[in-house]
């Protein structure tokens, strides 16, 4: 990589001494590829939304061009009377106009794993004390995007090489040997209380296991998707619900509470093909009857779980609506159940509206939440810098919250070389960049704050259209609108196309006569942000 050849004075004369812009590097000389580079010195920081006036909107850019999170301020103006000119400007131009009045789901968040990978690639790194708490400040801190949400393997996830066994004496049923391990009180602990400390007590935690210990398994093994020995509500059913009691209980002592666990990640997909990495079979059946006769009363009643926001799934959207309808069917399972979670991979072969959609409308009180999203699915080419990456996550945030989904989970945020986490983290010496996708999730999670309800966003006029996952064809300006908790209006719009930029008239029910006139670059994430009149 290079250094783009521009000094950082240069920086403070554009945008001013009070905010702090990305030192871009090119990824091979290619100036389409820029990462921002941070070191124990500085960082770029989001730029503070500061105080609105009425009619005052505050604009933030980024572009494949090189912005990152450029702050203007535009002003809701009279839109022109009709005439010959109003109307020729119709045609060129798309209105984005916000209606509040049509309410739909309440927000959770955005965040990321706060497992063992990311914890031993934090703390074994080569960065610097102040480095680290650089890092941890762009995803969590008030400078940063916002995560409040953090996801936590209960036993194990895709790397047992770090021993996060908590009791692996073989029949332990009543799990007398159950205590905490290297992996907790060295890495997933404080790395938790590193967060902790920046989020409060926003913070949302949850965990997910990926097996059982080996002992509890038919193939006597961590890796593999076979299932659970015996009859659901066995015994070894009973010592693995047991066991997540005894994982929150170990937690608490250690100061960390959770908000919510999902019963299996990839219980489904990962035993319909096999794996070799920690996994466990629990498709639909099992998992209903499990959460019906064995963990579903274990966790009500229990003091520390009796109010756990419990999801199923956490497995493809391709598996909906066939595994939440086998399961929330029976109405003794789906009284102990709060919601579905799923993960991006393999949208192509599923469409947002026949897998989310009809989800929803069949169980419209139990909420749809994203656990889990990763660039390197099938793809082990050189990511770094890509911006394909940024509009491949912001168009699963997009398509997501538009089919009544309530947070989003990135899998592993930060990584030593692996080239396609928002963050990577040099090898060798004390520096790391922010790739893209960064930028792009911090278009939505800085302002679509916990508790803000998404709105109605209607986009109209004439636009291209390109290929995009499982909808086939997308209209190339897409976006999506929120009313905050501080009542204040949040659009975050994206355009997919290469070459074109679109002119937009910016339009809130709630100011009649009223636009903001943009210009949206091509390849690009716009968020708006105003006060509600």
């Amino acid at each position: 990589m290079e250094f783009v050849g521009i000094l950082l004075f240069l920086y403070w004369l554009n945008y001013g001494s009070t905010q702090k812009p990305c030192i871009p590097r090119s990824v091979n000389g290619d100036t389409s590829r820029i990462v921002c580079v941070c070191n124990s010195t500085y960082c770029d920081e989001f730029p503070p939304l500061g105080t609105l006036n009425p009619y005052d909107v505050a604009v933030y850019t980024s572009s494949i061009s090189g912005k990152r999170f450029e702050r203007t301020t535009a002003t809701f103006t009279d839109i022109p009377p009709f005439g010959l000119g109003s109307l020729l400007r119709s045609l060129t131009q798309l209105k984005v106009k916000l209606d509040d009045s049509n309410q739909y789901q309440k927000m959770a968040g955005f965040g990321c794993s706060l497992g063992e990978s990311p914890a031993y690639h934090l703390f074994q790194s080569k960065l610097s004390n102040e480095s680290k708490t650089s890092l941890l400040h762009a995803f969590f801190g008030q400078e940063g995007i916002g995560y409040s949400i953090g996801r936590v393997p209960i036993f194990t996830c895709d790397h047992p090489e770090y021993g996060c066994i908590q009791d692996n004496v073989t029949d332990d049923f009543n799990l007398t040997h159950f205590s905490l391990v290297g992996c907790d009180l060295q890495l997933k602990i404080p790395l938790i209380k590193n967060v902790q400390q920046l989020v409060g007590n926003e913070l949302k935690l949850f965990t997910s296991p990926w097996s059982a210990p080996g002992w509890m398994k038919t193939n006597g093994q961590i890796t593999g998707s076979d299932n659970i020995k015996g009859e659901v509500n066995g015994p070894y059913w009973q010592a693995w619900a047991n066991y997540h009691i005894r994982f929150f209980e170990e937690y608490a002592k250690q100061g960390i509470n959770f908000w919510g666990m999902t019963v299996q990640n990839e219980g489904s997909s990962t035993g319909l093909v096999g794996v070799d990495w920690a996994a466990m079979w629990m498709g639909p059946e099992m998992t209903r009857d499990f959460i019906k006769e064995t963990l579903g009363p274990a966790l009500r009643n229990h003091p520390l779980t009796k109010d756990i926001f419990l999801m199923i799934n956490d497995d493809q959207k391709w598996l909906l609506p066939w595994f939440t309808y086998i399961v929330l069917s029976d109405p003794d399972a789906a009284k102990f159940i709060n919601g579905t979670a799923v993960h991006w991979y393999e949208n192509f072969l599923a469409n947002p509206a026949l897998t989310l959609g009809l989800t929803h409308a069949q169980f419209p009180n139990h909420a749809l939440f994203a656990s889990e999203a990763s660039n390197d699915y099938l793809d082990n080419s050189n990511h770094l810098g890509l911006w394909s990456d940024a509009i491949a996550y912001a168009s699963d945030i997009i398509d997501d919250f538009q089919h009544w989904v309530t947070g989003w989970t990135d899998w592993n945020s930060w990584l030593i070389d692996f080239s396609y986490p928002p963050i990577v983290i040099n090898r060798t010496i004390d520096e790391f960049y922010k790739n893209p996708v960064y930028y792009a999730l911090g278009h939505f999670s800085k302002f679509v704050r916990p508790n803000s309800i998404r709105v109605n966003l209607g986009i109209t006029g004439i636009q291209g259209i390109s290929f995009h996952s499982a909808d086939l064809l997308k209209d190339d300006v897409d976006g999506i609108g929120f009313l905050t908790s501080s009542n204040q209006h949040v659009v975050v719009l994206q355009n997919r196309d290469n070459n074109n930029p679109y002119q937009l008239s910016i339009q809130d029910a709630g100011i009649s006569g009223k636009e903001v006139k943009l210009t949206i670059e091509p390849n690009s994430f716009v968020t708006l942000v105003w006060n509600k009149i």
